[in-house]
């Protein structure tokens, strides 16, 4: 079955462009084929990878509330043989979710044969309490059947709440049967494995470029073979194909 990964979360800078450009390189380091669709009216990062194939969704004088543009991203889809990621943003976060939820996007979804795997971002600091808060009304507004996986990001700060991990909120525990992994991104110290993937980021390079190329040095290409590794044993361990 085709599997559709979407990146969502209704803050801005919490990490799904990068969530996906992992799933996009760990997806064809797998062998496979995805079909990249960059749904990001303001800023599409996704599609600034050069190394990746991302189709930006056509938006209308980027009018985040362009059903026609969703009625696009859901016939792309629809119409893939290969894994699908969706790389999103906060502006088009809700208008998406009502209108998946819609009489329009509908009958379309219920035609398609995929499944759906729903990805989001829980960062650590301010936000953690209401991501993982906020996973109830966003997980309702999905088939029953989605899968979750929540990416851990504790670039923001700690990932607990009045000193209790996701496991242990009543938040979290009420949605345990829909999440199928808890995936972390690591926490790299600054001066090196962090200023590694910031470069790599900055030039909205992949892992396989950035191991190609000479612009990096190779304690940065050692870090970044490395950082590869440990993200994409993750995935495999989630089955995330």
């Amino acid at each position: 079955m085709t599997q559709v990964h979407c990146v969502l979360h209704a803050k801005g800078g919490v990490g799904k462009s990068l969530v996906a450009a992992l799933l996009a390189q760990y997806l064809v380091h797998a062998g496979a084929e995805p079909l990249c669709i960059d749904a990001d009216p303001l800023h599409a990062t996704l599609a600034r990878y050069a190394g990746l194939a991302v189709h930006p969704l056509p938006w209308h004088a980027g009018n985040a509330l362009d059903a026609r543009a969703f009625d696009t991203l859901l016939q792309w889809a629809g119409e893939a043989t290969q894994p699908v990621v969706i790389d999103t943003s906060a502006s088009i976060h809700l208008p998406l979710r009502h209108y998946l939820a819609s009489a329009r996007a509908q009958p379309r979804l219920a035609r398609m044969r995929h499944g759906w795997v729903l990805h989001t971002v829980v960062p650590g600091g301010p936000a953690f309490l209401e991501s993982v808060n906020g996973l109830t009304q966003l997980l309702a507004d999905w088939p029953e059947g989605t899968r979750c996986v929540l990416w851990l990001n504790p670039y923001w700060g700690a990932l607990a709440h009045a000193g209790q991990g996701i496991e242990a909120l009543a938040a979290y525990r009420a949605q345990r049967q829909r999440i199928a992994a808890l995936l972390h991104l690591p926490a790299l110290r600054p001066q090196t494995d962090g200023r590694a993937l910031a470069a790599l980021l900055a030039r909205h390079m992949t892992f396989a470029q950035a191991l190609a190329t000479p612009a990096f040095g190779i304690l940065e290409r050692q870090r970044l073979r490395q950082l590869q590794r440990a993200l994409f044993a993750q995935l495999d361990m989630a089955m995330v194909r």
